[in-house]
């Protein structure tokens, strides 16, 4: 099944960012083929993908559906409409929520998270036999110390005990911290969990809610959801492994999570929706906004996607490109969101990569994938969902060279 929309708000096929570089609808089918190659080599049975390009007070937006079935079992094709889980793309979503707390002044970035959990729930940590705090800056940019989710974590007999983020922080707020807070980088899930405790403890309900709330009132994703077992998602895609060059259903755990790890990674969208959060925050970035308020402060958005802590190192990254390796990408997890910034000597086959900013976020687990892509300086979002896993290190790959397509 291949599906494709194409939604011009601007009346034009080629749109001009100056004498450098411009971007190309007629490059469109070579994006095409490469999603369809992709999806046919790692046999993933839905992919769906879209982009959004803006200009002036416009955008352009193009959504499409790769593969044959967002579930097997029953026969129902893939299409742009089809719901899968995002993963990790919800700490991205998150971001957003947690950002307008704190310009509500119910959050603040720099407090000890004692000011919204008690002992009680959370106990003092230490490291190296001395009390230590931990802020929500630390937890948004994993610096916390904080271990990340263990596969036995998804496997407690919570099916009928969990329905907030708060209790699980039984499952590690007994546990040491890996390093002093503001001293080092460690990926937690964990971290998450505590930030949507947070929330919880300053809204009185649960994070899932809220975010589902915010996503559709604030945002104005209109169908993106919290995955709960009180929730009947329509229009739902089953998850995918492959072994031995078959597609299976996925192991228990991929069935069990995200849910109740919410702030970490609970959410189901389509395409569509993805792309209407990355044009949200992009445009709020740079106040852009006709007919509504903006999601986020721009202040606020420049210090989520700048933040740099000179206590934890900046490193660097190689990608592979159109069989082309392009090193000393630098990477740093800013407040929600991975930041890369391109070297200023990429080929010049590649020239539009030059000093290029990249924020994205990328959601994996074994049996699902997804990214959302923002790059500021062409107002240009993309993203991709797929029901198959393990194909988080090819994710980047793809959105860079459909960029380097589109943009002549």
């Amino acid at each position: 099944m291949h599906q494709s929309s194409l939604i011009l708000i601007l009346l034009l096929l080629t749109i001009d960012f100056g004498d450098s570089y411009s971007f190309d609808w007629n490059k469109l089918p070579k994006v095409n083929r490469l999603f369809k190659k992709f999806t046919n080599e790692t046999k993933t049975p839905c992919l769906t993908v879209g982009l959004r390009v803006g200009h002036m007070d416009g955008w352009v937006e193009w959504i499409d559906s790769f593969g044959s079935y967002a579930d097997i079992e029953n026969n129902i094709p893939c299409t742009t409409q089809t719901m899968l889980k995002v993963a990790s793309v919800s700490k991205a979503i998150g971001s957003a929520l947690i950002g307008r707390l704190v310009e509500q002044g119910k959050l603040s970035w720099d407090l000890d998270i004692s000011n919204y959990i008690s002992y009680d729930l959370f106990p003092k940590k230490k490291f190296a036999n001395k009390s230590v705090n931990i802020t929500l800056r630390q937890l948004i940019t994993h610096q916390s110390g904080i271990r990340h989710s263990r596969e036995q974590d998804f496997m407690h007999d919570w099916e009928f005990r969990i329905n907030n983020s708060t209790q699980l922080l039984t499952w590690f707020s007994n546990d040491r911290l890996l390093f002093e807070p503001g001293h080092g980088y460690h990926y937690s899930n964990n971290g998450w969990s505590l930030i949507g405790a947070i929330v919880e403890s300053i809204e009185n309900r649960p994070y899932h809610l809220v975010l589902e709330d915010f996503m559709h009132n604030i945002i104005g994703m209109p169908t993106a959801t919290s995955e709960s077992r009180d929730h009947l998602i329509m229009n739902r895609g089953r998850q995918y492994r492959i072994h031995n060059g078959k597609v299976l259903p996925p192991e228990i755990v991929d069935i069990l999570r995200p849910y109740p790890h919410w702030p970490a990674g609970g959410v189901t969208a389509r395409i569509e929706d993805l792309l209407i959060y990355g044009q949200q925050m992009y445009s709020s970035s740079y106040d852009i906004h006709s007919t509504k308020k903006s999601l986020l402060k721009p202040a606020t958005i420049k210090e989520m996607w700048t933040y740099h802590n000179p206590n934890v190192s900046i490193t660097k990254e190689s990608m592979k490109i159109f069989n082309k390796t392009i090193h000393n990408i630098k990477y740093r997890y800013v407040m929600g969101w991975e930041r890369r910034e391109f070297p200023s000597n990429v080929e010049h086959d590649q020239s539009i990569l030059n000093n290029l900013i990249y924020l994205s976020h990328t959601g994996g687990i074994g049996s699902a994938n997804a990214k959302l892509a923002i790059f500021p300086s062409l107002n240009f979002t993309f993203a991709i969902i797929a029901n198959h896993g393990s194909l988080n290190n090819q994710m980047d790959r793809l959105v860079i060279e459909s960029l380097n397509y589109l943009f002549a």
